[in-house]
């Protein structure tokens, strides 16, 4: 039986198995409508480009603006800053912007950078990843819920007053999840237009928000990150059946 020819959807699927860590075997589960030897191929070409040497370039302008942003969304996970903004799976449509960096930018430089950029600033006291109950909390008591330029809310004296935070964290709270966005548990019509929105735009969250048009980007990127790989297994059997 001759194989399918390799899609656009294979490839956005081989991406998030491989950020996932997955092996041959486990990846060739969601892929049963392809030869091994090919799927073996495909994670080849895969790896070689994210794991290319990073760019000794002066940063530019735009990469500081972006590593801003990376850091209001991941807090300071420089790893995942790496992978997410500065690898060349960018240019794929795997991340979350535009590409815009030259090359890639490891872990270790986004660190420096920071720390050049912002030499006063000790990472190391501050939480990463979600928020948890007790800084949400504290949180929505020390923001305006409405304020009409979001630069009203003294970020860095909010910062200070959570101890757990940093101003930019802070910031980002406030822009991706409560400053817009239905709030509360998700609906089954939500969750299905992601999915959709994902098939689509692969995890350029911008656009992935617009189609869900409920949730703000880090909502529709932080309930993507959720999904287990039953839930990516299930997408993969959904697709295999339009397709046939």
């Amino acid at each position: 039986m001759d194989s399918i020819p390799w899609t656009k959807d294979d490839d956005k699927l081989l991406t998030i198995l491989r950020r996932k860590k997955s092996s041959l075997a486990q990846i060739q589960v969601f892929m049963p409508h392809q030869p091994i030897a090919i799927i073996e191929a495909k994670m080849k070409e895969h790896d070689t480009r994210t794991k290319q040497k990073p760019t000794f370039q002066r940063w530019t302008p735009k990469e500081d603006q972006l590593l801003t942003k990376a850091v209001g969304d991941l807090g300071y996970s420089w790893s995942e800053i790496s992978d997410a903004y500065f690898s060349s799976d960018v240019s794929a449509g795997s991340a979350p912007v535009s590409p815009i960096s030259i090359g890639r930018r490891s872990p270790r430089s986004c660190q420096i950078r920071w720390k050049f950029l912002h030499p006063d600033e000790s990472t190391s006291s501050y939480n990463t990843g979600p928020w948890s109950p007790e800084e949400l909390e504290l949180f929505q008591e020390l923001v305006n819920p409405s304020p009409t330029d979001d630069n009203s809310n003294h970020w860095e004296e909010i910062s200070r007053a959570i101890g757990t935070r940093s101003a930019i964290q802070c910031h980002s709270q406030f822009r991706s999840v409560m400053h817009s966005g239905t709030k509360g548990k998700w609906t089954v019509e939500e969750v299905n237009r992601l999915l959709e929105a994902h098939e689509l735009y692969g995890g350029d969250w911008q656009k992935v928000s617009e189609h869900v048009s409920t949730r703000a980007p880090g909502q529709v990127r932080q309930k993507w990150n959720q999904f287990s790989e039953d839930v990516l297994r299930r997408l993969e059997a959904r697709r295999q059946r339009e397709n046939k």
